[in-house]
């Protein structure tokens, strides 16, 4: 990207001169330390849905998830000739250009004829190969409520499909009567697809069970469930709880066991699963009833989780470490402060692929009893992000952070963090923020201005993005590693719209002047020769 920009700003076949000057702008260039923000609409209400009658308009968003090349994909509402209860939901994807993917009342792929979607996924997800995967209930004169009403679908084979569905193999229990609900699906940059049943199995009596499962192409198979048999040798896995689908075909679960009472973490790969931490081990650090937060699983297969005063990350028993606990001074801040002793971290984590983690905790100092905290390792070294009280960078003098009690942490590959925090003292209401290289920025916020098209401002009333929620792939679909965070915005006029915002890279103005003025001697230079 850099060589790109040196070169567009040297003469022409000056590419060898470029390979010279880039050396010395790298040297020059302080431009890690600034970026500004870009934007792009991609749809508001009011526009023509594509694919269907030019007068059937996009009416109401759900916020989008962003794939590693910044395609989106987002649930839609819309309205026109035609459309009513039944019909007016809708997935729609920027992969191959904006077009729909499914809509509320059409013929379900893979299922009998008269089968259709009865309700759709409001978060669908979306790969880097822009390939999208969602649940969804089914209505039709076949359906049974609960049996074979809900299911998978992805177009990860191009053509939409169903990937699974309730009352197919192997989803079909020994028992006559069983109900099976479906929870949101994961598919992975490998087109790998995870999601999590529930199902109750009606016998002599009624059982309860839930499920995690995994498709890769070839087929689908259980991950763990209630008659998983123990890892550890003895008993079975009881009630199963995904906590996310990893880009390397990790997954990780909260279990309990029946030869062990207490809740465990464990992560599974290739029919292997492995112990993680088990609640109320002393050498997992979580004592009785204190487990608080668990984040995401990343490509090295670790998770971060939290009591209430201790932080941790790993992949194994063997293999944990301590990030902070309480009583600890916190970085980045006058020596007297402490991480709160008590009530320490907060239940939202976020860990990316280099094992980096970011947290909420709280905070004790001699003039702050009770504050709340960001704090990230992105860049390789913990260090605060934002304090309640603290000054709101890019806005005016007073306008403070407030409670940080947030559900929306991300930390992208790049080290860098995105979040929705709170705006207090002469601001006030939501805002989302995002780093670059460790400078904090302000995409949009509560009453800001924002410009939804060339030369048109409105004033936001609300805003949001795909918050944190389990089963689900980190990095892509929130705020991607080149920077690029999705977004839902209403403005006060009734309008809204689906946006991207991108932290572009500045530099500085006196770089770009040397660098043309290389390329200008450089062209002076060839002209004199042609002349001698």
């Amino acid at each position: 990207m850099m060589f790109s920009l040196i070169k567009s700003l040297l003469p022409t076949r000056g590419a060898w001169l470029a390979t010279l000057v880039l050396p010395i702008a790298l040297l020059i260039l302080p431009c890690a330390a600034s970026a500004q923000v870009a934007y792009r609409t991609v749809v508001l209400n009011g526009l023509p849905v594509p694919g269907l009658d030019p007068a059937i308009y996009f009416e109401t968003f759900e916020p989008p998830w962003i794939n590693a090349n910044g395609q989106v994909a987002f649930f839609a509402r819309i309205a026109g000739p035609g459309v009513q209860f039944g019909n007016e939901g809708a997935i729609f994807s920027e992969s191959g250009g904006l077009h729909l993917v499914a809509r509320k009342g059409d013929q379900a792929p893979g299922a009998e004829l008269g089968a259709t979607f009865g309700s759709l996924s409001l978060f669908p997800q979306l790969n880097a190969a822009g390939h999208i995967a969602f649940s969804a209930d089914l209505i039709g004169p076949s359906i049974v409520y609960g049996r074979n009403s809900v299911g998978v679908w992805s177009d990860r084979s191009s053509a939409l499909q169903k990937i699974a569905r309730g009352g197919d193999l192997p989803f079909t229990y020994a028992a006559p009567n069983f109900s099976v609900n479906f929870f949101q699906p994961s598919i992975n940059d490998r087109d790998e697809i995870s999601f999590q049943t529930f199902s109750t199995i009606q016998t002599s009596f009624t059982t309860n069970r839930s499920d995690i499962w995994l498709n890769d192409g070839m087929g689908t198979s259980i991950v763990a469930g209630r008659s998983t048999p123990s890892p550890s040798g003895t008993g079975y896995l009881g009630s199963v709880s995904s906590l996310g689908l990893g880009p390397n075909g990790h997954i990780a679960f909260r279990a309990s066991e029946t030869s062990f009472p207490n809740d465990a973490l464990w992560v599974a790969q290739d029919g292997l699963i492995t112990l993680l931490a088990r609640i109320g081990d002393p050498s997992s650090g979580i004592p009785q009833g204190e487990l608080r937060g668990v984040s995401n699983v990343n490509a090295l297969g670790q998770i971060a989780y939290s009591s209430n005063d201790k932080l941790w990350i790993g992949s194994s028993q063997n293999n944990l470490r301590l990030i902070a606990k309480g009583g600890d001074p916190t970085p980045g801040s006058t020596p007297a402060q402490i991480f709160h002793p008590f009530a320490f971290f907060g239940s939202d984590l976020a860990i990316n692929d280099s094992g980096a983690v970011a947290f909420q905790a709280h905070v004790q100092s001699p003039t702050q009893a009770f504050g709340s905290a960001i704090f990230s390792e992105g860049g390789g070294q913990l260090h605060l992000v934002a304090q309640s009280g603290q000054q709101v960078p890019g806005l005016p003098a007073g306008a403070l952070f407030g409670e940080l009690n947030i559900s929306s942490l991300i930390l992208n590959n790049a080290g860098n963090v995105a979040f929705v925090g709170t705006l207090t003292g002469n601001a006030d209401g939501p805002a989302i923020f995002a780093e670059h290289a460790g400078a904090l920025h302000i995409l949009v916020r509560t009453g800001g201005s924002f410009e939804t098209s060339p030369g048109v401002f409105k004033t936001v009333s609300s805003t949001g993005f795909v918050g944190h929620f389990g089963n689900q792939v980190e990095g892509a679909g929130k705020f991607n590693d080149a920077g690029q965070l999705a977004f839902w915005a209403s403005f006060t006029d009734g309008s809204q719209g689906i946006f991207v915002a991108s932290l572009v890279p500045e530099i500085p103005s006196a770089s770009l002047a040397v660098i043309a003025l290389l390329g200008l001697t450089f062209t002076q230079r060839q002209r004199a020769r042609r002349q001698t």
